[in-house]
């Protein structure tokens, strides 16, 4: 109500003034008002957005605090000195206010939640209206007399004159009021603009009506008062609240009227305190009518809909909501769909022998795993994953049920939140395969979708959901697939008007794209979930649900998307209590939401959700990065139970190759799998294909030259024993360059750091021609091949050791471990045809055709050249620097890989075999075996054609992966091992080439395959790290057998006893030993958590 007595004129000279422009009809969306106001101070002039119809703006500089202007549906603005403050009853803040200035956007000042976008109208024309030309006839009388700066009592009547036409409004033909400008203006985000949704609806005639709105409070969730409260604000309708008994004070500081409050245990699901409550709502229906009955909240469901069908009003049939609330009777109504693709194996247990039993049953069902979930609640709780038998069946069951039994004993009204007290059974389904997680936020009438919104949800921290992108990007064929399966799921259990919230997992089933329904909630989703899906589309998803209610027809139309709404949880490290909150950003600009859960001195648990940030993007990847951005700088202080205070930053349980995943990663992996070979390869990225292969396949080339001619060159200047130690002197300077590798592309950008390694590399090639062309002594030749093997060895473990590892996946991205696969292995095929042409045909008659150092000119320019090819890389997963250790060590780890030895032992014994393979084997096998130093070379190009062969094979998909997958391939490998060095004692030289062709092959699967699953498991510096560990283990375990064949070459007495055919023994049991426990660790079946 507005005090007229204690308004200035010139408050009230504006306030009319406004109120006559908007009963003209001169008004239009987006137009501005201009008001003038006067008060005692000195006058300003504050620009009003025009409203919509209906809507009645007010600016009033210098009126107390108190004062309010009923009127407005949407936004109320009131005047304190040189300031504004806008009140859209979801939020207030106090703006300054300067001449001539439109009215600002303004941020929340409390709630994090924006207030809902205006839904834009085209412009209307207005037919002529008696009522509305008698109201022009009174605006001159009524201009004048504002005109004569009038009283209390003289504007009170003027006023009257132009606010009797109020309801002209609603004799007009045109729709139903929208939101106003002013709750735009309060919505509208800093430097982004938001999309505007276009709703075709009927007038709202809820004036007058009431809707009974069940809820309760919740964290984090004041918007479910304070937007419900805005809404009936906005039109019209009374709000009564069924809420618990001990909550009434806090509905009424959310603004809900006293005597709107209805007390009653909503959280008890018993069939006779549902009926209790039914009895005590028709009691009071008697009293007032009650239009609509309507929740949010997942635990009262089940009431809205009885209590709907009590009262005869619009909502879900009881019955449905009772099998969406039932896992198990959902996915059995699902199962009994037409659509088998909505069909998946599923057994409720009440046992542990019940469970064992379950499992087997979905093993028989051709399902390798089972998930086991509490048969009602949600929220992921409870959930338990890869089960692989029934004894972690059983152990799953027992677990489950021991903390249902738990909250319902030590927490009665969180267990009715969660619904476990309506079920204490575990139902047991088959677990769907890896795929993009979906939310589906969809509105339905009459069993029709007339809204649906799909989010993606990255794969979960454990139990905990990590956030969610708005929206999901996906192609149209998984899209139309997803939105399908969802209606078909609503369907199949009888959902057919108001609000739903299904998840789903968009993925491949037997090759074909499929999307198995995971769960179904007879509610809109949770969170802040309906304020992103707003932003992201403007359709409220909340004020649909409303109208359902109500039983009013709507027809939401989404409006354009311009960006992407990138959320994710701020996730505790540690058990403990929270000290201290660092570092979270305001919200405004690309910040959408920007808030905490807990306060300091809150207990918080391990994977805690701590609080949440939201911001906008152009697209996934760039909001991801900058979100990334933002959550690393926050800093959360932690007091561990034994006092000590942990630190850690906002990036926690984020920072992995599963939480950087977009929904577009997932698209690609999809895609990938269900294309062909030559899709597949067309889907390499270009960088990969024009920059990365031929790089490595020029500078392969060219060392493959040095590594085959240097050695024959030294050998003819000093002797074999010269040629040994320069050898010699090149393995070992390998392992130092793999840590020099990676310690500088720790640093350094990796590309930058292996263009400059090959730069060195090829200007270390021309000391030696150049020594040679001058003359010099044969001991300073000498050093300057001692000298180049340093290099070489050094630049080896630099690029080929950590660079050609890390490369490709920075280039192809670590979002497709099969990507990265087949780029591997379509660059291993070049390189390996490249590496046998320089071996066999090309290095050693260039040697004898060109000599030594024209030679080594020759291959130091190919080296520079591929230099310039690696410089063009691009990358599509950016380069990590890592903190400095200081800043690292205060944080807790990050999530576990879940590698161990038995993981990283395969990829080492085959790196090993291939450099003992080149060089050792192919030596001693040539002398005590074959007694021809020709057959080493015979045997490294037969090792490099099967090489070359394995690896276009799996580029061609013509390998039977399906049938073996990565243990597989490693047995075979190490029976391929076993087989070729014990061949030897055949004296059959075909049978060792042919195995040895083998061999290679088997090494190059694998090896491309384990570092795929390196990739996809280890965070960038573990993956770069792991390759100089990998380098350091291989040649530390060659050294000493290199040493021991060099010597017995070089010195007789040694030879004597370390014969050719000993050597050969001794390798050969290192080589079955190694196999055998390689593929014992991979057998050995770890045992079910307890």
């Amino acid at each position: 109500m507005i005090t007229w007595a204690r308004l200035g004129r010139g408050s009230l000279a504006c306030l009319l003034s406004a109120g006559l422009t908007l009963l003209s009809g001169q008004e239009a969306l987006g137009q501005t008002v201009s008001a003038s106001a006067r008060s005692a101070a000195g006058s300003q002039t504050v620009g009003v957005p025009a409203l919509l119809p209906g809507s009645i703006p007010g600016v009033l500089p210098g009126a107390p605090a108190s004062a309010s202007l009923q009127a407005l549906p949407a936004a109320s603005i009131t005047g304190l000195g040189g300031t504004i403050r806008l009140d859209n009853g979801l939020t207030s803040a106090l703006v300054p206010v300067s001449a001539e200035a439109p009215l600002p956007a303004v941020g929340p000042a409390q709630n994090p939640l924006p207030a809902s976008p205006v839904a834009a109208s085209a412009p209307r024309t207005l037919g002529r209206n008696p009522s509305l030309e008698a109201t022009r006839l009174r605006q001159s009388a009524v201009s004048e007399t504002l005109a004569a700066e009038p009283d209390s009592e003289t504007a009170a009547s003027a006023s009257a004159a132009v606010f009797e036409g109020l309801g002209i409004a609603g004799t007009l033909s045109v729709a139903a009021p929208e939101l106003s400008a002013v709750s735009a203006a309060l919505a509208a985000p800093s430097g982004l603009g938001r999309p505007v949704a276009r709703t075709a609806e009927p007038s709202l005639p809820l004036a007058g009506k009431t809707l009974l709105y069940v809820v309760s409070k919740v964290g984090g969730r004041d918007y479910l008062y304070d937007h419900m409260l805005a809404m009936a604000r906005e039109t019209g309708f009374e709000l009564v609240v069924l809420g618990y008994p001990d909550q009434k004070d806090f509905a009424v500081s959310r603004g809900v009227r006293p005597e709107n409050y209805v007390a009653a245990d909503i959280g008890n699901h018993s069939p006779e305190n549902i009926a209790r409550i039914a009895a005590q709502v028709r009691e009071l229906a008697r009293r007032r009518p009650i239009d609509g009955v309507k929740t949010f909240l997942n635990a009262y469901a089940q009431l809205e809909s009885e209590l709907a069908r009590a009262l005869s009003l619009p909502g879900y049939d009881p019955e449905a909501v009772r099998s969406a609330h039932s896992k198990s009777r959902a996915r059995e109504l699902m199962n009994k769909h037409p659509d088998p693709a909505l069909h998946l194996p599923a057994v409720l247990a009440a046992s542990e022998a019940e469970a064992a039993e379950a499992f087997r049953r979905i093993k028989a069902a051709g399902f390798e795993n089972a998930v086991a979930k509490p048969d009602s609640g949600g929220g992921g709780w409870g959930v338990k994953l890869g089960i692989d038998s029934p004894e972690a069946a059983a152990a799953a069951y027992r677990e489950i049920a021991a903390e249902i039994s738990r909250i319902v004993r030590e927490d009665p009204r969180k267990a009715a939140s969660k619904q476990l007290d309506q079920s204490p059974s575990v139902l047991f389904e088959a677990q769907i395969p890896d795929g993009l997680m979906l939310d589906a936020e969809i509105v339905v009438r009459d069993g029709k979708p007339v809204f649906t919104f799909l989010s993606y949800n990255p794969p979960a921290l454990g139990n905990q959901e990590r956030g969610t992108t708005y929206p999901a990007a996906l192609t149209p064929e998984m899209a139309a697939l997803a939105r399908s399966q969802a209606v078909k799921a609503l369907e199949a259990v009888g959902l057919r008007t108001g609000n739903a919230h299904v998840e789903l997992i968009v993925t491949r089933v037997a090759g074909k794209l499929a999307a198995p329904i995971v769960e179904i909630n007879a509610r809109m989703g949770g969170a802040d979930i309906w304020a992103s899906v707003r932003e992201a589309s403007g359709v409220d998803v909340m004020r649909e649900g409303m109208l359902a209610a109500f039983g009013v027809e709507s027809r939401p139309q989404p409006a354009e998307r311009a960006f992407h709404l990138q959320h994710r949880f701020i996730i505790s490290g540690t058990a403990g209590k929270l000290r201290a909150v660092r570092g979270l950003p305001e919200q405004g600009g690309e910040v959408f939401l920007s808030e905490l859960f807990l306060k300091p001195g809150d207990a918080v648990g391990a994977n805690d959700l701590l609080g949440n940030i939201t911001v906008r993007g152009s697209d996934e990847l760039e909001s991801r990065d900058r979100l990334f951005s933002l959550l690393e700088s926050v800093e959360i202080d932690i007091e561990t139970p034994d006092g000590r205070l942990v630190t850690q930053n906002g990036l926690f349980g984020h920072d992995s190759a599963d939480g950087r995943l977009v929904s577009g990663d997932w698209v690609d992996r999809l895609d990938f799998a269900g294309a062909g070979w030559l899709g597949r390869l067309k889907m390499l990225p270009r960088s990969f294909m024009l920059g990365f292969t031929p790089a490595w396949t020029l500078n392969a080339m060219a060392q493959e030259v040095q590594a085959v001619a240097l050695p024959l060159f030294s050998a003819a200047l000093f002797g074999l024993p010269a040629a040994l130690i320069v050898t010699g002197v090149g393995y070992v300077m390998r392992v130092a360059g793999a840590w020099l590798g990676s310690w500088f592309m720790a640093r350094f950008n990796p590309k930058w750091v292996n263009v400059a390694a090959l730069v060195v590399l090829a200007l270390a090639g021309l000391p030696i021609p150049l020594a040679a062309g001058l003359g010099a002594s044969s001991s300073l030749l000498f050093s300057v091949f001692i000298a180049n093997s340093v290099v070489q060895g050094l630049v080896y473990g630099i690029n080929r050791g950590v660079a050609e590892n890390l490369l490709p996946r920075l280039v192809i991205g670590n979002h497709n471990p099969e990507k990265l696969e087949l780029g591997l292995n379509y660059a291993y095929q070049w390189v390996e045809v490249a590496c046998i042409v320089m071996a066999l045909f090309v290095a050693v008659p260039m040697l004898s055709l060109l000599g030594g150092n024209v030679l080594m000119v020759v291959s130091s320019a190919g080296i520079g050249l591929s230099s310039l090819l690696y410089a063009t890389l691009k990358y599509r997963e950016a380069w990590a620097k890592p903190k400095p250790k200081a800043e690292a060590a205060s944080e807790p780890s990050k999530t576990e890989s879940g590698l161990g030895l038995k993981d990283y032992l395969p990829y080492a014994f085959f790196r090993f075999m291939h450099f003992m393979v080149y060089g050792v084997l192919a030596t001693v096998l040539a002398l005590s075996v074959f007694s021809s130093q020709g057959a080493a070379g015979t045997m490294i190009g037969i090792y490099d054609g099967g090489s070359w062969l394995a690896s276009l094979l799996a580029t061609l998909a013509l390998l039977p992966e399906k049938l073996l997958g990565r243990k597989g391939w490693t047995l075979l490998g190490a029976a391929a091992s076993v087989a070729f060095v014990w061949s030897a004692l055949l004296q059959v030289p075909v049978l060792t080439f042919v195995l040895g062709g083998v061999l290679g092959g088997f090494i190059t699967i694998n090896s491309n395959k384990w570092m795929a699953h390196y990739s996809k498991s280890l965070p960038q510096d573990k993956y770069r790290d792991l390759s100089k560990w990998m380098m350091t283990a291989s040649v530390a375990a060659l050294i000493p057998i290199f040493a021991a064949v060099s010597l017995a070459r070089i010195i007789p007495a040694v030879g004597a006893v370390l014969t050719m055919s000993n050597i050969l023994l001794g390798i050969n049991v290192l080589v079955t030993v190694g196999a055998a426990v390689t593929a014992l660790l991979l057998l050995r079946r770890e045992k079910p958590k307890a």
